[in-house]
């Protein structure tokens, strides 16, 4: 009994701080793509590059910590986050250009739900693959 509750214990830390880096590297994704708008404005090529860097500095940060998280399980997540809160904020910026807080918070709900499905995934695939071969 004592080792099966360890394990949970150790499955719902990693969860959260699953959770929790995904939500991060979405943020960051938003908050970079507005120090970019505000440093180079919005010209065409000041979007395509907050385009390129809204999704590499999350991907870069994912693959520094690889060694801990596991690489593809942290980087392909991170990418689809940061992609979404770029796109998000660029939206947003066609009415008013966000505050670096809230392309911060839009990438923070982002990660929360990107993790989400990720979780609304990962129970419902298995019984997927049972219904499949039977």
């Amino acid at each position: 009994m004592p080792g099966e509750q360890q394990d949970r214990i150790g499955a719902a830390m990693w969860a959260v701080a699953d959770a929790v880096v995904l939500m991060l590297l979405s943020a960051l994704a938003g908050w970079v793509v507005v120090v970019v708008h505000e440093r180079f404005g919005t010209a065409a090529w000041a979007f395509l590059l907050a385009t390129f860097v809204g999704m590499f500095v999350p991907m870069l940060v994912a693959q520094a910590l690889s060694g801990v998280l596991g690489s593809i399980e942290t980087m392909v997540p991170a990418m689809l986050g940061g992609m979404i809160t770029m796109t998000a904020v660029c939206a947003a910026g066609l009415v008013a250009m966000p505050t670096r807080g809230v392309a911060a918070a839009i990438g923070v709900a982002v990660g929360a739900a990107i993790t989400g499905a990720l979780r609304r995934y990962a129970a419902t695939c298995p019984a997927r693959l049972r219904q499949d071969v039977a």
